[in-house]
């Protein structure tokens, strides 16, 4: 399993609520919404986005993920649930006692489901891996894993591309805006739809097991990229139409999870990648070493206030789609040194994810060091004469990642 998937998974940084003191909309002032019937689960579901955030900011944030579908239709938004809760059935039905995922197009609507509203894939995954668990040989670690691989099919995809780009906005007012709209329409969607690739294609290799699903990676990676996009239109239509229920719906805030959770989350969280990434490293030292370097950067993040700051190194540091474009090179030329370095080395495999790992870590330090300017301050890139040579670099990168996503 790749390692954005999982860091995404636990982490799911985007911001809840982007619109706060909204006007109204055209949709907002329609007198439907004045009935009580189509305000029945605003109440419930915003109270349970808010109260579970103490326990599970990722579920907290899972609930949130349908916030759009509530603004624009109501309690009819709930048919998410009852398609879950039918897809995981048929699923488990059509299966018939096999120990297998769901049957790949039933799979395909599960993952679909899960981009639209992230719950409710999360929760038909959830049911399909309890109907499951009859048919599972609690010593076979191969099965576990396969249901891990499951779980995350339903939400991994929609979580990790709203974290790289958080596509819940306002609606676009000017030119900037709009290319900011079309920037999240291209990335998160291919982004997106890679990963979806990525948790299909990792099945096999988390089981031992020849998987149906196996042959289908590139029509789940497409079906999901396609999926993002439309549901970015949605999330588009719904910051035009209805941005006063957005922000009613949504918590302003949501509280901070106590000491004890974070704890609790981390070392799961480090028995998890370890679980996961002993299906290509085995269960010796290496995997343990590999999983503690892994959460390095999530560590730092906890004691970053205490770190000194150098806005010189704040200055020169890329972040967003420099950044990702940075780190997308060293990568590739990380790679390509150590293959003529060690060539067919037995161990290449492991060598290049301490490597990366490494690099990972080392770029993370330096972003903690140079994490602000000067107040006041704005990169170099953001000002208005870089406008245009930024909008094209961003166009260059975004043709790299096809390239990197294999969508070409």
């Amino acid at each position: 399993m790749n390692e954005d998937v999982l860091d995404a998974m636990a982490g799911a940084q985007y911001q809840v609520d982007v619109f706060e003191d909204s006007p109204p909309g055209p949709g907002d002032r329609l007198g439907l919404f004045a009935l009580a019937f189509m305000r029945a689960i605003d109440r419930p579901t915003r109270a349970a986005t808010k109260s579970v955030a103490k326990f599970s900011p990722l579920v907290s944030k899972l609930i949130n993920d349908g916030v759009y579908l509530r603004a624009m239709f109501g309690p009819l938004s709930v048919m998410t649930i009852v398609f879950a809760v039918l897809l995981a059935v048929s699923s488990s039905n059509a299966n018939d006692g096999l120990r297998l995922h769901p049957p790949v197009l039933l799979f395909m609507a599960i993952a679909v489901l899960g981009i639209f509203d992230a719950f409710a894939g999360t929760l038909a995954v959830t049911i399909f891996v309890l109907l499951s668990l009859p048919l599972v040989d609690p010593g076979q670690i191969t099965d576990w894993r396969m249901l891990a691989g499951i779980i995350i099919a339903g939400f991994g995809p929609i979580v990790l591309a709203r974290s790289i780009r958080n596509f819940r906005r306002r609606a676009p007012r000017d030119l900037d805006g709009w290319l900011a709209r079309l920037g999240d329409l291209a990335f998160a969607s291919l982004m997106g739809g890679w990963v979806a690739g990525l948790v299909v294609r990792a099945l096999p290799a988390l089981t031992g097991l020849t998987l149906p699903a196996a042959n289908y990676v590139e029509t789940f990676q497409f079906i999901a990229t396609v999926a993002i996009a439309i549901r970015i239109l949605l999330e588009d239509s719904a910051a035009r139409l209805f941005p006063q229920r957005m922000d009613q719906l949504a918590p302003d805030e949501l509280p901070k999870p106590p000491k004890v959770q974070v704890v609790t989350v981390q070392v799961l969280r480090y028995f998890f990648y370890v679980f996961i990434a002993s299906a290509f490293m085995g269960f010796g030292v290496v995997v343990w070493i590999a999983a503690a370097l892994f959460m390095l950067p999530t560590l730092l993040g906890y004691f970053v206030d205490k770190l000194p700051n150098f806005p010189a190194l704040w200055r020169v540091l890329p972040v967003g789609l420099p950044g990702l474009a940075m780190i997308l090179g060293l990568e590739i030329v990380l790679e390509g040194t150590l293959e003529e370095l060690l060539g067919d080395h037995p161990e290449f495999s492991t060598i290049f994810v301490f490597a990366l790992l490494i690099l990972i870590i080392t770029i993370s330090l330096l972003g903690a060091l140079g994490r602000q300017g000067n107040e006041g301050e704005e990169r170099f890139f953001l000002k208005p004469e870089w406008r245009w040579p930024y909008r094209i670099f961003g166009f260059v990168v975004f043709l790299l990642l096809i390239q990197f996503t294999g969508m070409l």
